[in-house]
């Protein structure tokens, strides 16, 4: 059958910009909330210039109605997997997937992965069967991004480029499907409270049922089983189409990892721009590629400026929680604010521009410094 093959110290606030474990700096080296504030102004009025220009990344949320065992929603990763999302956006508006079952259930334990896995069979009440839906010709296989807990991938046989119309979705970290050979395709995270009702499926008891192993029963207590024991999805259907991303600056903006959106933030990724010229990622996926508009797995200059875009738009709050679950990461410890602005991420050639006009004004800053403390000596 179709699926993943069997297989310390504190930093200083706004007023200045300080390495840790470093001396506090001297007055020559001092970044002032001033000149912060003014940067920051300045590179916001380059945003604007620069984002009338730019395509906006967007996302599509789409909405699993899985009856009983509730509802849950995948945001979809349009411009990092255009492909695999138009071909799953397919079954969707052709609503190939209503009334289909969660087929799959595994467990490291049984399988060395864990996953729930479905969009391949309708039950055919009068047989006792799974019946396959009719299917589009395969796509090729685009992998770029790591199977983490929460993801959505497409399921496909051994061969490469055969995915259909099954997705699966990981329950824990699966790096046995991001090896070499063995790679399938993510392309979207389910956001909110919804690992809740994934995870659920997942640690229902499992039985064989028309010919498939580890089928997920619900209500089961032994003796034939009817589609009411089955986890039927009522349908997969669209919510929000193409929205600006929920997977945007904002979660790896917490670089301090406290919850909360603040100064600091901002300010530990232009510590380390500074000195060491990029601020290093923690994983390919989601908000970090969003965040990574190059491309590099690395945060550079030019990044830093939807980080400072975001922090300008909490207007006069002196921090954001980060609470509601709009969206989740894969990793459980980190959310959005449910009220969060949505953000609209510029495209590299805007961020260029704009990263010009960073460097010249950091050159003027220089500059100035320079002069101000020779007036003073």
């Amino acid at each position: 059958m179709s699926g993943p093959h069997p297989h310390p110290t504190e930093r200083k606030m706004a007023g200045e910009l300080c390495v840790e474990g470093s001396q506090p700096m001297t007055p020559t080296r001092i970044v002032s909330q001033r000149s912060i504030a003014s940067a920051a102004r300045l590179l916001l009025a380059c945003f604007v210039l620069c984002a009338g220009t730019a395509r906006a990344r967007g996302g599509t949320l789409v909405e699993f109605d899985m009856g009983a065992r509730g509802t849950f929603y995948i945001d979809l990763f349009d411009d990092l997997m255009s492909d695999t999302v138009a071909n799953f956006l397919n079954y969707v508006g052709d609503n190939d997937y209503q009334n289909t079952l969660v087929h799959r259930s595994t467990s490291i334990a049984d399988s060395g992965i864990a996953v729930i896995q479905g969009g391949g069979y309708n039950y055919n009440s009068q047989t006792g069967q799974f019946v396959h839906i009719a299917t589009d010709s395969p796509i090729a296989l685009d992998f770029n991004l790591s199977n983490k807990r929460g993801t959505i991938a497409m399921a496909r046989t051994a061969a490469p480029n055969s995915a259909t119309s099954e997705w699966f979705i990981n329950t824990v970290d699966n790096p046995a499907l991001d090896t070499p050979g063995n790679q399938y395709a993510v392309f979207g995270w389910v956001v909110g409270t919804g690992m809740s009702v994934v995870d659920g499926i997942n640690t229902l008891p499992k039985s064989n049922v028309s010919g498939f192993s580890n089928v997920p029963l619900q209500n089961y207590g032994g003796g034939a089983v009817n589609e009411s024991n089955l986890v039927i999805a009522n349908n997969i259907t669209v919510s929000v189409a193409d929205h600006p991303s929920y997977q945007n600056p904002w979660m790896n903006t917490d670089v301090i990892n406290d919850g909360i959106l603040k100064a600091n933030d901002a300010l530990e990724v232009i510590n380390e721009l500074l000195i060491n010229g990029s601020h290093a990622l923690d994983g390919p996926f989601a908000a970090t590629s969003y965040l990574d508009v190059n491309g590099t797995n690395t945060v550079t200059a030019g990044d830093a400026i939807d980080v400072i875009n975001a922090l300008l738009q909490l207007d006069a709050q002196q921090a954001a929680p980060m609470e509601g679950l709009v969206a989740r990461a894969p990793r459980d410890d980190s959310v959005f604010a449910m009220n969060a602005v949505p953000l609209t991420v510029p495209e590299p050639a805007s961020l260029i521009t704009a990263g010009i006009a960073l460097c010249a004004f950091l050159g003027f800053a220089v500059r100035r410094r320079r002069v101000s403390s020779a007036s003073r000596g």
